[in-house]
């Protein structure tokens, strides 16, 4: 594990050492248990820590939006958009804007696997700028995209 850490006495603030990790540890996401053991010096005879818990996440990814727009000033109209994030399926929630006035807010689950179908509301004859926004999640990146959209 290649990575660096940094022990802390039980009060706020100061940082005793810095470690260095070797091997699997730093690189594969997971849980594992871990110790943190100093050996003996003239004057210490060494100690070792209670085992504690170490959860390793993987870096969040960037996402992308593309998004189908059907809008209209005489019916409600439709917004399919679909949120990539590589091999993450991204959860959580997309709002549709018409400049500062949300429209509509969805929630992707993982089933939904980054795709939501939000119904529009009618929209008034002229230039809108729509813009869909993802809020990300601990794996994914938070992302948002605009569209200048003109109703006729």
């Amino acid at each position: 594990v290649a990575g660096v850490g940094r022990l802390r006495p039980a009060e706020p603030g100061a940082s005793v050492a810095t470690v260095v990790l070797d091997g699997d540890l730093a690189d594969v996401p997971g849980t594992r248990s871990v110790v943190a053991a100093l050996g003996p010096t003239d004057n210490f005879a060494g100690s070792e820590s209670a085992p504690v818990t170490l959860t390793i996440r993987p870096a969040r990814v960037s996402a992308s939006v593309s998004t189908k727009l059907s809008v209209s000033s005489r019916r409600t109209g439709k917004a399919t958009v679909t949120i990539s994030a590589g091999r993450v399926v991204p959860t959580g929630k997309v709002t549709v804007r018409d400049g500062s006035r949300t429209l509509r807010t969805a929630t992707l689950t993982t089933r939904s696997r980054g795709r939501a179908t939000l119904t529009l509301p009618k929209l008034s004859r002229r230039t809108h700028t729509i813009s869909v926004t993802y809020a990300g999640n601990d794996d994914v990146k938070p992302v948002t995209r605009s569209y200048r959209v003109t109703v006729r």
